[in-house]
């Protein structure tokens, strides 16, 4: 016959503390012997098995009075009491170092700021703040919003991916990547990696970057509804760029083109025959121009001018002739228009309705533009008309210059942002539902997204089709931003740095879970 197993549930009772044991808080009780600190299982909650422990651990306790007994369990007590203090103060300080760290990462200053400015000012000696104990918490935090977003990411139906390359500081090529989902209530934007291209970079390696990432936490491919791409080379070519690799695991995938390209502007300033090919790049968005390099020239034509004759440069002439400043003009306005365009394409949340409203109004400007020049109207362009109104340029080839270049414009945005019109007209249901109705739904005060999560719940076939549409990104302007975060972070003098786990602390829209990390570190330290 088989042994039955006692599974019976004992209880702890006061007398035991004349054998020197006191109980657990768990659930059920177990005996602590508070001579040694040993934990017994709930069945050893019998006094023979007390009593075996007490001759077998502490044989000169045996016989011992009740006076003694209850004097080392008052001594227990003030240890364990101590003990308690000591870990709530830890717990503060391990909290405070933790919060202390993610300011640091989101500052994107050295480790070394913390214990060099932060300790001294505030007194607060206790906490840990050496340089290698932010690097620590920062790659722990950074861990924990990684995995938060693949946890979030496991948990929804479907997600969009952004990817752009750059390079840094070391000359190694860092990838980044975005992912975009329905969260609770709202769409949320979130970065789940930054990896360094070791060797090439072609698309298959892109892809199996990205590709490692999905397989070592458990992503699926097909769960991935867009790519958004900058549309370079090596990352959208049709034969072994990166695209093409994940349609063979995902066929069904859609692409999406990055909405702000550079490229385009390199092609208008080649048609109008200037001798700028782009626009300057800051460091904090690379592809839009702060410093208005065009409009500060045309500003200081005549002090260029003298200081060019001085040095009798042959482009000086340049600067007297007045069609070549009127066109010049031109060329200031335009690129004043486009700036303002990128502008409005920029930002975290916009979503492709909102690019597409503003492509489909910059376009439909061109051609008004076009149509009062044709009229001899140049109002739209104060510079070239002030330029013109002030005499010396010839107005009627500065005009015929001008539509020629807004007829090519026009072609070149139809050409890279094709069916736009008709894109954005089939997606006006989810631009506003309630055209046609006066209902009360408080729609105009609700964000696009949010609105739409909402109306998921109610009624989910409408609602996952207007999310999935409100889902892929428009442009790879959050890896953008990333990178000039990056330049910050990863300079000479910090070039062997964890470039990802700082770049994840410092731009992740993530809180770290600080209690659990906290939890953790005072578990390994137990230990």
């Amino acid at each position: 016959m088989d042994r039955i197993t006692d599974t019976k549930t004992r209880q702890y009772q006061d007398n035991y503390k004349m054998f020197g044991f006191t109980a657990t808080t768990t659930e059920p009780a177990q005996p602590l012997c508070f001579l040694c600190g040993e934990v017994l299982s709930n069945q050893s909650m019998r006094p023979s098995h007390l009593q075996r422990h007490l001759r077998t651990k502490h044989s000169s306790c045996v016989g011992r009075s009740a006076e003694f007994f209850h004097r080392k369990y008052s001594e227990f007590q003030k240890s364990q009491d101590k003990l308690k203090a000591a870990t709530q103060m830890s717990s503060s300080s391990l909290l405070v170092s933790h919060e202390v760290s993610l300011l640091v990462a989101k500052s994107k200053k050295t480790y070394s700021i913390a214990e060099e400015l932060i300790v001294p000012a505030a007194a607060i000696k206790t906490v840990p703040l050496s340089d290698d104990t932010v690097c620590r918490r920062i790659d722990d935090m950074a861990e924990d919003i990684i995995a938060q977003v693949v946890g979030n990411l496991k948990w929804t139906i479907s997600f969009a991916l952004q990817l752009d390359e750059s390079t840094d500081i070391s000359g190694e090529s860092q990838l980044v990547a975005f992912v975009c989902y329905k969260d609770t209530d709202d769409i949320s934007e979130h970065i789940p990696f930054c990896k360094p291209m070791l060797g090439k970079t072609t698309g298959e390696d892109i892809f199996n970057v990205v590709n490692s990432f999905f397989t070592r936490h458990s992503l699926d491919w097909q769960m991935c509804s867009h790519i958004c791409t900058d549309g370079a080379a090596s990352i959208a070519g049709q034969i072994h760029g990166f695209v093409l690799c994940v349609k063979q695991v995902h066929p069904g995938i859609k692409t999406v083109h990055c909405i702000i390209h550079r490229e385009l502007f390199k092609k208008l300033c080649d048609e109008v025959g200037t001798e700028h090919h782009q626009l300057l790049l800051h460091t904090d968005v690379h592809w839009l121009s702060r410093g208005k390099t065009l409009q500060r020239l045309f500003e200081l034509r005549e002090q260029v001018g003298d200081f060019l004759s001085e040095h009798l440069h042959p482009l000086s002439a340049l600067l007297k002739d007045f069609n070549w400043l009127a066109h010049l003009a031109y060329l200031v306005d335009i690129f004043s228009r486009l700036n303002e365009l990128n502008l409005e394409l920029q930002g975290t949340d916009t979503s492709v309705l909102h690019m597409y409203d503003r492509v489909s109004g910059f376009m439909k400007k061109i051609d008004l533009w076009r149509r009062k020049c044709q009229d001899g109207d140049l109002s739209s362009f104060p510079q070239l008309n002030r330029c013109i109104l002030n005499g010396g340029a010839d107005k009627v080839s500065t005009l015929q210059t001008v539509q020629t270049h807004m007829s090519k414009l026009s072609s070149e945005f139809k050409s890279y942002f094709p069916n736009t019109e008709v894109q954005n007209s089939e997606l006006d249901w989810i631009r506003n539902p309630f055209v046609a109705t006066s209902i009360e739904t408080g729609f105009e005060e609700t964000p696009l997204t949010k609105f739409w999560c909402s109306v998921e719940k109610e009624y989910p076939d409408v609602g996952k089709w207007a999310l999935y549409e409100l889902l892929p990104f428009g442009s790879t302007y959050l890896c953008e931003v990333t990178f000039s975060a990056m330049a910050n972070i990863k300079t000479k003098q910090r070039n062997r740095l964890n470039l990802e786990r700082s770049l994840i602390a410092a731009v992740a829209t993530f809180h770290p879970r600080m209690q659990n990390l906290i939890r953790d570190k005072q578990a390994q330290i137990s230990h």
